[in-house]
């Protein structure tokens, strides 16, 4: 499975004394613009970012949602939605991109084929591969797949992805991911170069999974909208 389409994963499981040996800084905060589709509220959304609340203290981040703006839902299936949600520009208060969304009828009927039909895919939550700083999660649990998977794991699992986090199945990877995203930030302050480039300091994020860290909002938008 591809790191976009989030089906059933282990990123998010602690391995206490790996993580241990690594340094991960002091606290910082990555700031997130919040999209609500049509039946998801502010309360909602808040109440599953908090999904991240346990982990602030293993890697030293916090997420704090900085804006909540509503955003209808055209498409149906995962691919169009990370479109919908990877169409939004980074804002400049804002590192992250991150889309709740809502459940209709056709859904439910969907995921209960999916779960006791046919064998049919249910994708509750995916981050672009291009930047990863653009997500979504289903926000409303109404299908038997999420019994196991409920919207809070998934959002806790997303957040995991846009904080860093390239693999599934891999937390070694992840725990080094999001240190040395954490360290390249602390650099970029120390040397000026966010009011260098007139920006607010930016969470850095990777490009196209690879080792290639983008530094600035900038960079981000560029390949966005060069996607659209």
């Amino acid at each position: 499975m591809a790191t976009a389409g989030c089906y059933f994963t282990s990123i998010g499981l602690a391995h206490g004394q790996l993580m241990g040996s690594f340094d991960f800084g002091p606290l910082q905060t990555v700031h997130l613009c919040v999209f609500l589709d049509a039946g998801v509220t502010e309360s909602r959304a808040r109440q599953l970012l908090s999904s991240w609340d346990s982990e602030v203290q293993r890697y030293g981040l916090a997420v704090e949602p900085v804006s909540f703006r509503a955003l209808a839902r055209s498409g149906y299936f995962h691919g169009p939605i990370i479109r919908e949600v990877q169409a939004q520009m980074l804002a400049p208060d804002c590192d992250r991109n991150l889309y709740f969304v809502g459940r209709t009828a056709a859904d439910f009927l969907w995921g209960d084929l999916a779960a006791v039909a046919l064998p049919l895919p249910e994708v509750l939550g995916e981050v672009d591969d291009a930047t990863l700083s653009s997500g979504f999660v289903v926000a409303t649990a109404i299908s038997p797949n999420q019994l196991l998977l409920s919207p809070y794991d998934v959002t806790r699992h997303e957040l995991y992805h846009l904080l860093g986090c390239r693999q599934h199945y891999d937390m070694p990877a992840c725990y080094a991911q999001i240190a040395a995203l954490k360290r390249r930030r602390r650099e970029l302050e120390t040397h000026g170069f966010f009011r260098r480039i007139g920006e607010p300091p930016f969470y850095p994020t990777w490009e196209n999974l690879s080792d290639t860290m983008l530094v600035s909002r900038g960079a981000v938008n560029r390949i966005l909208a060069a996607l659209k």
